[in-house]
């Protein structure tokens, strides 16, 4: 589905060439954790496919013709994906005669199994991004002596302005992949650009502090399509909170009511795009 990052609602397609005849597919999903298929349905399909009443969790049991030699193909939608992602780890295993005995489904006999389906069968899930506090100032803020009027105003449409995340990442973003920023219709610039660990929060730690140590090694790649995107010289650490702060021109009442809601992103890429 569209929505890839773990702990989206997306959709997930599986195909798979059974050995035997069977009646059901039982798919779960053993990494990572907190798949759930609860609210889950299906593609129609032909043959007919219908999900059994212990679907849930990360677990999906599908009702349906399996022929030996043929590509049986199940498409689930309304999936919530897996916390923090990474490598997918899915067992699979096809059934004959199984009953629903009062509130309990007896599997019956078991035909196919593939169990600790990962690399080579299954999917990489993206991790996510998580963004915990979001700045933005105009032009005057990072001088106030200068510009102490200015520097009172809110960042204003059309101008120049400069905006701050803080953030983690849930799976590594390694030396070499992307990091792609926007938030459209905002325009980000190279006028500025840094990003590093989060400052620390306590005040011992504070005293110590050296923003150099801090910051993240990284190389300006371009903008394109409203979009900032930058190199990684140094991996970004899982949940170790980072800050970045990029230069932006604010869009104009016109095109900012256009747009609606704004909502600002971050992803990595690794090249080639779509990996």
């Amino acid at each position: 589905g569209e929505a890839m990052a773990a702990g989206a609602t997306s959709a997930i397609t599986i195909s798979f060439k059974a050995v035997t005849d069977a009646e059901d597919v039982a798919i779960r999903f053993v990494q990572p954790l907190q798949f759930e298929f609860g609210g889950a349905y299906l593609d129609e399909a032909d043959p007919a496919q219908t999900l059994m009443l212990d679907t849930g969790g990360p677990l999906a049991r599908v009702r349906t013709t399996v022929t030996a030699g043929r590509v049986t193909t199940i498409t689930l939608r309304n999936v919530q994906l897996g916390r923090d992602g990474g490598q997918t780890l899915v067992r699979l295993t096809t059934w004959t005669g199984g009953l629903l005995i009062g509130s309990t489904w007896n599997e019956g006999t078991k035909k196919d199994e593939r169990l600790d389906c990962g690399e080579q069968c299954s999917f990489l899930l993206p991790g996510l991004v998580d963004i915990s506090y979001e700045k933005l100032e105009n032009q005057y803020h990072q001088n106030p002596d200068a510009f102490p009027v200015q520097s009172r105003w809110e960042a204003q449409m059309g101008r120049p302005a400069q905006i701050t995340f803080r953030f983690h990442v849930t799976q590594a973003i390694k030396v070499g992949q992307e990091l792609w920023i926007f938030g459209k219709p905002y325009q980000p610039t190279l006028q500025t650009f840094s990003l590093a660990e989060a400052a620390p929060i306590t005040l011992d730690e504070s005293q110590t502090d050296d923003p150099a140590a801090r910051a993240v090694k990284y190389a300006l790649k371009d903008v394109l399509n409203q979009t900032i995107k930058v190199t990684l010289e140094q991996t970004l650490v899982p949940f170790q909170a980072y800050e970045v702060t990029i230069s932006v021109i604010a869009p104009s009442p016109t095109l900012a009511a256009a747009s609606g809601a704004i909502r600002w992103t971050l992803e990595s890429w690794s090249y080639p795009y779509g990996d």
